[in-house]
């Protein structure tokens, strides 16, 4: 990326890592997020596991989120941690989302279900609001790049161990999707983040840059081999938007030229080769099913959860209250696959919290990638483009995924930069006396 950044070397901030909460942190999302060693050789998820849990609750959630609440609340009270100043703007905005999901216990369809969600967002909320607060900007680029890092690679040395990696056609007749501990959605949003977050690291230091090139060429590897089109096409989509917005005119003039001049040369010679093989492409050697023109069932799916919306359009069914037991059998059944989600974090808040919630969604989300481009603009420090970028990345990425406000890795980092952006920012951007550099020199 020809983007002009400043050295991360350069920021007046601690050197020293704090190793064993980053550790802690991972351990608890990890468990949280229901990592699963033997994940490629178990059962997957059906209406009736899901609406079961749904009913009792998650046991391992239940004991990994408060103990996450708990470990913040020590590092607020009793740690060093940088002094919490809230935005006018996209703090505010954030207290009232949050205030607009509390309330929406009051008209909830099922109450008591609603009351057990919104405690796991306040443990989240809590915890990455700590995170903000006891860790720069840098620090949690290298906790998202190692804790991305290690899920990789135990994901992999699981499947090496258990002999899943790279088996070919799967028992159901779908090809070979690289999954380890997660489902492949889930892992080619984990290889996605990790691409990022080196990619941004090696453009930003002169530091370890052949190992962070390695890294880089290593997730991109496996995003492919999970053979996830949205983490693939959301990370294209967020690294050019950022480099559109930043690289100086001449090179985005070349840029222009030369797909200009490429597209055609590449379709007078390949034009046979992709109308045979055009449908492979589109779907990354996926089975059939995963058609592209409705977005693997996406679409009828969302056709179906939009008649609910038109039922509550204006404050939606209560936080993470769609999801009951009775609709997801509705839904499961009408569709003749297990739906446990939206698959598409838009549209989930929008059946939540209605029109109103995604509307105030939106504008903490547009806000923040507003404020911390303002802030690379002021600065030239990288940190704040990789917050710009990773924004991007979740927005377009929640197009088609459920990836807001759920206790995992790409979502925690989002939401600890969003409370650095709300609560943090704006007082350790006074306090800096910031020097803008060129290209990291």
């Amino acid at each position: 990326m020809s983007v002009e950044l400043a050295s991360l070397q350069l920021e007046k901030r601690p050197t020293a890592q704090p190793w064993m909460y980053f550790l802690a942190v991972w351990t608890v999302l990890a468990v949280a997020s229901g990592y699963d060693f033997y994940y490629t050789l178990g059962a997957r998820i059906t209406a009736e596991s899901f609406a079961a849990v749904a009913e009792a609750g998650n046991l391992s959630r239940r004991v990994a989120l408060p103990a996450l609440a708990a470990f913040s609340i020590y590092v607020m009270v009793l740690q060093k941690r940088e002094r919490l100043a809230i935005d006018p703007l996209i703090g505010s905005l954030i207290l009232l989302f949050l205030a607009w999901c509390v309330l929406s216990v009051t008209w909830a369809a099922s109450s008591g279900f609603v009351i057990r969600r919104l405690v796991v967002l306040i443990c989240l909320v809590v915890g990455a609001l700590a995170f903000a607060a006891r860790c720069s900007l840098q620090q949690i680029m290298l906790f998202a790049l190692l804790s991305s890092l290690l899920t990789l690679a135990l994901s992999f040395f699981a499947e090496l161990a258990l002999g899943t990696f790279m088996s070919g056609p799967q028992p159901n007749g779908e090809p070979y999707r690289f999954a380890g501990l997660i489902h492949p959605n889930q892992q080619g949003l984990n290889s996605g983040l990790l691409m990022i977050v080196a990619i941004f690291m090696h453009t930003s230091t002169h530091r370890h840059r052949k190992l962070l090139a390695v890294i880089v060429l290593t997730a991109a590897t496996f995003l492919l081999l999970t053979k996830s089109r949205t983490s693939a096409i959301c990370v294209i989509v967020a690294l050019g938007f950022v480099w559109f917005l930043f690289s100086p005119v001449i090179k985005k003039l070349a840029a222009a030229l030369a797909l200009a001049l490429t597209i055609p040369v590449l379709f007078f010679l390949f034009g046979d080769w992709f109308a045979e093989n055009g449908e492979a492409v589109l779907t990354m050697g996926r089975h059939s099913s995963a058609d592209p023109t409705t977005l693997t069932g996406r679409i009828p799916l969302w056709d179906h959860l939009f008649g609910y919306i038109d039922l509550r359009p204006i404050a939606g069914y209560g936080y993470d209250g769609f999801w009951i037991p009775s609709h997801v059998f509705e839904i499961s059944n009408a569709h003749d696959w297990p739906i446990v989600q939206a698959h598409s974090g838009w549209i989930t808040v929008i059946l939540d919290l209605g029109y109103v919630g995604v509307t105030l969604f939106a504008m903490v989300i547009f806000c923040a990638i507003a404020r911390s481009m303002s802030y690379y603009r002021r600065t030239r420090q990288g940190h704040y483009l990789f917050a710009t970028a990773i924004l991007i990345w979740l927005s377009v990425a929640s197009l088609a995924e459920s990836m807001f406000l759920v206790p995992d890795l790409p979502s925690f980092v989002c939401m600890s930069l969003l409370a650095h952006l709300g609560f943090v920012a704006q007082r350790q951007d006074e306090e800096l006396d910031v020097v803008p550099y060129a290209n990291g020199k």
